[in-house]
Parts: C-alpha cells; structure tokens; sequence
C-alpha cells in the first residue's frame, strides 16, 4: 500500500479489466459447472495443450475478480465491486462442487475437467493440484490444501539419489510417473 503501488495499480487497472472483459464477453465461464474454461493449459501431463476446465485458471481467476471487487469498492464503484464478487464467489462455489475429488478417502483440490476429452475428469497428481496456494487464493480451505499435498505424497513420491521429490505429472488411471520435477529428467533412477 505504497505510493507506488497505488499508482501502478490505478495505471493499470483500466487495461487489466479490458482484457479480463474479453473472457467474460466471449462465454469462457460456463454457468452450468461455474467454472472457467481455458483452451490452451500449457501442461507436462502427456507434455501438451489442453482446453480444460482447471483449478489454476479458476482459482486465478476467481482471485483477481475478489481483488477487482475490493479495487472498485475502494472507488465507490459498489455495483461493479458487486458484479466482480458475484463473478468471484460463483467460481469459487464451481471449484468446491466441481474441481475437488476424493482420493484415498481424503477430499482434495483436483486438477481439471478436460474438455477436449469429454470432460474427463482428473483428479491429479500435478503441480495443477497445488494451486491454490500458488495463486495465495482467498477461499483456500487450508485443511483440504494439506490433505491435497498429503495425497500428492502419498501417490507421486519419487527418489531420485534416495532423495524424495514429488514427480510433476502422476498419472492416477494407470499409476504411470512423468519421470520428472521441476523439469529434471528421472529416467533410469530409483
């Protein structure tokens, strides 16, 4: 809550709204799931693009339409304020409903609904799983993110020199590893 920062902030908040817009105007949200879809989720799980209903682009986005509330409420503006709410809350109450599985009997953050598969739906275990702390969203249930993280252990621990590591794209179906963290290449090690 600097100088600065407000400035930046008033500098560009009229540009970030025009391009947030587009995605509203356009249908990206799907009232029926509340959630929003993206068509290009650039993922290492099977190293491609996907249209996809994912729990980055909805938390992401479920956070900057609360942040665009507060920023509008701060201006006065209590109609808009309430419009980017709404929009927060209803992606929010999509993620819960629709992009939470239960795994190992412990309820967690799932991964995405893929729609260029028939909404196949994927529970995990990627990096997609963790982000909701990634995104430092505001309706982050802190008990579910542990139990998330908790299964994300239980089922993607790799050892790569005896040390664990979590593999970056563990394939639950069919309990295949992407032989890889971070972008480190696992091939041929415990």
């Amino acid at each position: 809550d600097t100088p600065a920062d407000n400035k930046f902030i008033a500098d560009s908040y009229p540009i970030m709204k025009k391009y947030v817009e587009v995605y509203i105007k356009e249908g990206y949200i799907n009232n029926e799931l509340k959630l929003m879809k993206t068509d290009y989720l650039e993922h290492t799980r099977d190293f491609r693009k996907w249209q996809a209903y994912d729990l980055i682009t909805n938390v992401y986005a479920s956070q900057v339409f609360y942040e665009f509330s507060h920023h509008e409420e701060s201006l006065g503006n209590t109609e808009e304020a309430a419009r980017w709410m709404e929009l927060s809350e209803l992606l929010k109450e999509g993620i819960y409903e629709n992009l939470t599985a239960e795994v190992n009997g412990k309820k967690i953050y799932a991964e995405m609904i893929a729609i260029d598969e028939d909404n196949k739906f994927y529970p995990g275990m990627t990096w997609v799983n963790l982000a909701p702390i990634a995104a430092e969203w505001y309706a982050i249930d802190t008990e579910m993110m542990k139990r998330t993280f908790e299964v994300y252990a239980e089922e993607a621990t790799v050892y790569c020199n005896g040390i664990p590591m979590l593999d970056a794209c563990y394939n639950m179906f069919n309990g295949d590893y992407a032989d890889s963290v971070g972008g480190a290449d696992f091939t041929g090690t415990d």
